[in-house]
């Protein structure tokens, strides 16, 4: 926020960015009236319009943060700031589905604690907030590049209740880290004849990730740890293999190849419980 201002002048405009993402907020992210903000953020705003951080979108009427990445992040040090207390600025803002970035942020920003991490998570579930934000706290650790260096945290709040939160991860992490397939959108796979709802439904049912470094942490995490989660989870676990091979099916790479070879163990696994050498019905975890 101070850019390349004058000491004294980088707590005001700091200041200014964090009122400006708090009404910014309520409107979903969109514009913002400059008559709902305070004399000390007025009086900074030209500056901040002046170093391309705010655009103006009515001439002295409304503004707009210029770029998505300048509204995330004063959000997040507005969150930051209320320490403990940063339920009650999201329920005030309320709770708009543009912040759920700003909750991944904030999510990664604890991550290196075994204490906090785990506490926030338990306070979002317990509180009347929706599950949106269980779904941004658990996804956002796997966006850090050293993600691995605090994931004994993560296996251990997975873990609890006999891993009642991983399907939920498994089927977020889908909901939130996936699009469509491009090359059935553009016609390189299927006959651009189709309706076009059609195309989009397969395009779907294809989709790739969309953030390949996180969906790399994601399923290597989970390929370290499977043989440990309740079988009852396989389907998911096998759907978000899904979405790594609808991109990588055809290119040799170490992850894909992890993949089919889990997949076959499972396949023989099963056929030896379902045809057995000699008769049982022991289906084993397969029941």
């Amino acid at each position: 926020g101070g850019y390349h201002s004058e000491p004294q002048e980088i707590f005001k405009r700091q200041h200014a960015l964090e009122e400006l993402a708090k009404v910014s907020a309520r409107r979903f992210g969109l514009r913002i009236l400059y008559s709902e903000l305070s004399i000390s953020t007025t009086e900074i705003l030209h500056n901040l319009i002046g170093d391309g951080i705010i655009r103006e979108t009515q001439k002295g009427v409304a503004c707009k943060f210029a770029h998505d990445i300048f509204f995330e992040w004063s959000e997040f040090y507005l969150f930051k700031r209320k320490d403990e207390n940063w339920l009650d600025a999201l329920i005030d803002a309320g709770e708009p589905p543009v912040l759920g970035r700003v909750v991944e942020l904030l999510s990664q920003s604890f991550f290196s604690s075994k204490q906090e991490w785990p506490a926030h998570l338990m306070r979002i579930e317990t509180s009347v907030l929706r599950s949106q934000w269980q779904r941004a706290w658990l996804i956002g650790p796997f966006g850090m590049p050293d993600f691995e260096d605090s994931i004994t945290t993560f296996e251990k709040a997975i873990s609890q209740d006999n891993y009642r939160r991983l399907r939920s991860l498994f089927v977020w992490f889908q909901a939130e880290k996936t699009v469509p397939n491009k090359l059935v959108l553009n016609g390189q796979l299927i006959s651009t004849t189709l309706p076009s709802y059609e195309i989009i439904r397969i395009a779907d049912t294809l989709g790739w990730p969309s953030d390949f470094s996180a969906w790399r942490r994601l399923i290597t995490w989970t390929l370290d740890q499977v043989d440990c989660f309740p079988c009852t989870v396989i389907p998911d676990i096998v759907a978000v293999f899904e979405v790594w091979q609808n991109a990588f099916a055809d290119y040799q790479n170490v992850l894909s190849d992890r993949i089919v070879k889990k997949c076959l163990d499972w396949l023989i696994d099963i056929e030896d419980k379902l045809h057995p050498e000699e008769w049982s019905n022991n289906l084993g975890k397969w029941h």
